[in-house]
């Protein structure tokens, strides 16, 4: 008789394409052979194709330097801007548009097999990357579902908006109101069974690494009468904290935390408390990534939170803002109580 039984055939998953910048695929548990990315490669690029809109024209790219891939696909006259320096955190992957493509940027060494390591530089970094592999593994795929949000919100149009015409001190406001929303709604694709329980809170080391991120801009930037330089030194490191308050948020979120968030300190007091439960509000207003959320219909929400901002950055001792009619702007700094 004819077997009945229905076929148990292996489906391949749809993958993206990949490409290794600056690192030895070899480190990465490739034969020289055959070239055949590993199994934590894949995942990454099944993960980012399951997500995109159009999976034919994303990228995962596997770099041994962050910074020098990132430099490359900037625009020059940003290039020399770009720095890898989070604050409290870490540069852990970047979404970038390249032409009509999406690449996304992922250092090295999540990928690194670690007996390929042992082979190859053997001694106390090959011994960390075995001893860290279950960890490393799962950091990949925890960085990897948020940076396929971008990517998502990136080709449908959403990942940009047109500040053109604004003034300098408002235009900066705006993006960064931009930027933290955009991060938020990423991290609202990260489910709770991807999650740790530290997620929920305001790491220890955030806001301590504010405070001195905001007196290193004063005392690195001040004494060359730089404002321009200061300025920037300044937004970037209230940047980095928004966008870490911001995870937090998502986390809450995803999680239906209702409960308040549970922080106490100086630096808590004085650098966030203030602005905390308005921060969470706005940016519960904003809709998931699977949800359309059109740059015009991002803009009151924006708005809001550049508000937010602006008082945000008086609160901490500092005033930027539009003057002679937007015209010009000023920078200054109005109480040290932060800063030093």
């Amino acid at each position: 008789m004819p077997d009945t039984e229905p076929s148990a055939e292996l489906v391949a998953p749809p993958l993206v394409a990949y490409a290794f910048e600056a690192v030895n695929p070899v480190l990465l548990g490739m034969d020289e052979e055959t070239w055949i990315p590993t199994q934590q490669v894949n995942l990454a690029r099944a993960i980012l194709a399951l997500t995109a809109v159009d999976m034919t024209k994303v990228v995962l790219v596997v770099t041994g330097d962050m910074v020098a891939s990132t430099r490359e696909r900037l625009e020059p006259h940003l290039r020399d801007a770009f720095s890898d320096e989070r604050g409290a955190g870490t540069l852990g992957g970047k979404t970038m548009n390249v032409g009509d493509e999406v690449h996304v940027l992922m250092p090295f060494w999540f990928y690194v097999d670690a007996d390929a390591a042992a082979s190859m530089q053997p001694g106390e970094e090959a011994d960390e990357f075995s001893a860290n592999t279950e960890g490393r593994v799962a950091l990949a795929r925890r960085i990897i579902v948020p940076e396929a949000q971008h990517v998502r919100m990136t080709q449908k149009g959403e990942a940009g908006v047109d500040l053109s015409g604004t003034d300098r001190a408002r235009r900066d406001f705006l993006f960064l109101a931009h930027d933290v929303l955009d991060e938020y709604r990423a991290e609202l694709g990260v489910a709770a069974d991807f999650r740790e329980a530290f997620e929920y809170e305001v790491a220890a080391e955030t806001l301590p690494a504010f405070r001195e991120g905001l007196k290193r801009a004063v005392r690195e930037n001040q004494r060359h009468r730089n404002v321009e330089t200061l300025m920037d030194a300044v937004l970037a490191q209230a940047q980095h904290a928004w966008k870490a308050l911001a995870n937090v948020a998502a986390a809450r979120r995803v999680g239906a935390v209702t409960e308040p968030l549970s922080a106490s300190g100086t630096d808590w007091d004085e650098l966030a408390a203030p602005y905390w439960d308005r921060l969470e509000e706005l940016l519960g207003m904003t809709p998931t990534p699977a949800e359309q959320f059109t740059p015009e219909a991002q803009r009151p929400l924006m708005k809001a939170l550049a508000d937010l901002f602006d008082e945000w950055l008086r609160g901490l001792g500092f005033l930027w803002r539009d003057i002679d009619g937007g015209r010009n702007a000023e920078f200054k700094i109005t109480s040290r109580h932060i800063s030093g």
